[in-house]
């Protein structure tokens, strides 16, 4: 373009960097250059972008709080002959950006519009994502109220193709253990049962009942698991007894009775104090497993390696070695089996007060 070039009357939609200044196009630094207007999503952001550039030129604001109004304002400068160029804060407008009200009364005025190729932010994400991407489907934002985007989430367990989805620095963790918890969940929950499993099993709280509610819908057992949960050692810090003081207790009840209603089936109890696992079992119709949790809950279990007296490192002080005076591997299992049945363990040295 030649440096007085005047421009025809067009709407130019103009993508521009979305991190590094120089990931422009020469034609998008042109077009802004010689247009009439440039729609800016964000006036500072904006100025940053063509002070670079060393370009100067007349800026007004296009954002989704103003966009009808502003609107009005640009399709009458377009009829005028003038030519304008939109831009989002970065990468290209419309794509989860204001424009769309714009493009579509340009469209009914039959306003002439020119779309220029350049940066995305999904496109680039998609490229380096390592999933098949020949088909895909873009949803935007998730929502941002928690039942709806669980409800969403939910929606895309039968979605084959790779979803690509915008989502807040501030919201980030929290919707990625949504997306977590209801799609992984399923899927893998899935492949066990398929391979034989009758159940599985899922440790935590109030942050897996939705998965829970999944997992029913779709006709997957679930067992619970409450109290010391090990696979979740690195957020809790240490293997430490649970149940000890009124806040855990209280807690702990309110859990079991909540994963109840949401459908588990079995319910185990890890380390809980012998009193409050006994509440939490005449407080259930379930049946509750203990390990480390005292005498009273309806049925008991310890990890095989514990049973025979073979446990690497520190030796749980819940734990028996049957196999302690016994000839063979099945005797002590065998041990294990009667002293649990007949309610002889866990003794009072086996369980926590």
């Amino acid at each position: 373009m030649q440096k007085n070039k005047k421009l025809p009357s067009t709407l130019y939609i103009v993508p521009t960097p979305i991190g590094n200044l120089t990931d422009i196009t020469y034609r998008a630094v042109s077009v802004l250059r010689y247009v009439d207007i440039i729609a800016a999503e964000s006036i500072f952001y904006a100025k940053i972008l063509l002070k670079y550039f060393l370009i100067k030129n007349r800026l007004m604001s296009l954002n989704k709080i103003n966009e009808k109004n502003k609107t009005k304002l640009i399709i009458h400068d377009l009829k005028d002959g003038k030519s304008i160029a939109l831009i989002s804060n970065a990468g290209t407008p419309t794509i989860s950006d204001p424009g769309y009200y714009l493009i579509h009364m340009c469209i009914k005025n039959q306003i002439n519009i020119v779309p220029l190729p350049g940066p995305c932010s999904l496109i680039t994400a998609l490229s380096v994502s390592g999933v098949v991407a020949n088909k895909f489907c873009y949803d935007g934002f998730l929502p941002r109220k928690k039942s709806e985007r669980i409800a969403y989430l939910r929606s895309l367990k039968f979605e084959n193709r790779a979803v690509v989805l915008f989502e807040s620095s501030r919201r980030l963790i929290i919707s990625l253990q949504d997306i977590s918890n209801i799609l992984d969940a399923l899927k893998n929950s899935a492949k066990l049962i398929q391979a034989g499993a009758n159940m599985v099993k899922l440790e935590g709280g109030l942050q897996i009942l939705d998965t829970i509610y999944q997992l029913n819908a779709n006709s997957i057992p679930v067992c619970g698991h409450i109290g010391l949960t090990p696979q979740s050692i690195n957020i809790c810090g240490s293997y430490k007894i649970q149940g000890k003081n009124k806040t855990e207790t209280k807690r702990l009840i309110n859990e079991a009775i909540l994963l109840e209603q949401s459908g588990v089936k079995i319910l185990v109890l890890e380390c809980i104090v012998q009193n409050l696992s006994n509440i939490i079992t005449k407080k259930l119709k379930i049946p509750t497993i203990g390990i480390g949790s005292g005498p009273h809950t309806d049925g008991q279990i310890l990890v095989m390696h514990d049973v025979l007296g073979i446990t690497c490192g520190k030796i749980p002080s819940f734990a028996k070695n049957f196999f302690l005076n016994n000839p063979g591997i099945s005797e002590a299992i065998k041990l294990y089996v009667n002293e649990t049945e007949n309610e002889r363990f866990p003794g009072t040295q086996h369980s926590f007060n």
